[in-house]
């Protein structure tokens, strides 16, 4: 299962909904090889969504 996908499908389907996703703060080779949710969630979203950062990062 996509968790980008699943985000993406149970916020189109919650009226009134917000997305609120924190980021881990992966970058370089890493976010390249394994993608960034918050970024496939964010981007794409038809509802109002935020990043904010994670605890401890």
């Amino acid at each position: 299962m996509d968790p980008s996908a699943e985000l993406l499908r149970i916020s189109n389907e919650s009226p009134g909904s917000v997305l609120a996703r924190d980021r881990v703060g992966r970058s370089g080779l890493k976010k390249f090889l394994i993608g960034s949710v918050a970024d496939k969630v964010v981007r794409p979203a038809k509802v109002p969504a935020r990043m904010v950062p994670g605890i401890g990062g």
